[in-house]
């Protein structure tokens, strides 16, 4: 059949045609995703296991393998991509199947967790908890950076949890990530000449400082009707009351641990991450969106959001949308 002389002898069926292609095509440009990465599923999980100071070959036969038996029970799995124990850390990536699709990942990461959970019992006492990561597919629809010349990292990331608080109350946003922030830690200076004359090593120190600030259960005790409940007090809540703290020496005399050692708060002196714009720090906001939104949409909000939001950032402190 000649399709030009069909055409031809058949107007109104050819409009027709043309009318419904034209239709759908706007259709479908209106209903097409518009992230720039569009959402995909990924089959895999990685797992993390920290075992501070145990070698390679500690790790592998005290970790790795007893995490990797447990995997394998699992029909789901088609295979272990990645297996890699390195001195402190065990790493292992896991391919489910093909044949199963995005609505079934749920039920298999919680089976997966299970399954991790019953072989603790078989992992070192030192070994941290597994960290199970099955979201690092996610996509960030929009990122923007909070910084602020002259502010400290604290005054950084009290900010931004405040911003993230109200981010994700927009609908369509799925999660807000903080990313950059450092970690505040206590610096000890210890003289090791001091510590000699004292009699005190550093294991004893370590002792000390671990069992405080430690939550446990005092009990309660019945007055009456009521039941009062026993809160220990005495946690630390500033490095002057770390420095205060006694030390037992070897003639049994108690010594305060800013007698010996110098104790600065401070951030950690190697960080992660540092994250600068036009010269000044800041911490990164990732925002990702819920399955199945218009990002064009969602991104207006969180834009009309930010703007509302403007009042209640410090002076000297800006948003800037990378």
């Amino acid at each position: 059949m000649n399709v030009g002389e069909f055409s031809v002898e058949n107007k109104v069926i050819s409009w027709l045609l043309v009318v419904i292609m034209v239709g759908g095509g706007l259709i479908a440009y209106d209903k097409m995703g518009k992230l720039e990465d569009p959402a995909f599923t990924i089959k895999s999980v990685k797992i993390l296991t920290p075992y501070p100071g145990a070698t390679a070959h500690e790790v592998q036969e005290e970790l790795t393998y007893h995490l990797e038996d447990a995997i394998q029970k699992m029909p789901q799995v088609k295979r272990i991509k990645m297996s890699v124990s390195r001195p402190g850390l065990s790493d292992i990536l896991i391919d489910f199947k093909d044949e199963y699709k995005a609505d079934d990942l749920p039920n298999i990461f919680d089976e997966l967790r299970r399954k991790i959970a019953d072989v603790k019992p078989s992992l070192p006492p030192s070994a941290q908890a597994p960290i199970i990561l099955d979201d690092f597919g996610d996509v960030c629809g929009i990122y923007t950076v909070l910084t602020g010349e002259g502010y400290s990292w604290r005054d950084l990331y009290d900010t931004a949890d405040a911003i993230k608080k109200q981010l994700v109350l927009i609908p369509g946003v799925r999660k807000v990530v903080i990313d950059g922030e450092q970690r505040e830690v206590v610096y000890l200076e210890v003289s090791r000449s001091r510590l000699a004359e004292l009699g005190i090593d550093l294991q004893q120190i370590g002792d000390v400082l671990g069992s405080q600030n430690v939550v446990v259960n005092a009990g309660n005790v019945q007055v009456g009707d009521d039941y009062l409940r026993i809160s220990p007090t005495g946690n630390f809540t500033s490095v002057q009351e770390i420095g205060d703290l006694l030390i037992s020496a070897k003639d049994k005399t108690l010594v305060r641990l800013s007698d010996f050692a110098t104790i600065t708060r401070a951030y950690e002196e190697v960080p992660n991450k540092l994250y600068y714009v036009n010269g000044k720090p800041g911490l990164s906001l990732g925002i990702s969106m819920a399955a199945g939104q218009n990002v064009v949409e969602v991104g207006r909000a969180v834009a009309n959001k930010m703007q509302s939001l403007q009042s209640v950032i410090p002076i000297g402190m800006e948003m800037v949308t990378v």
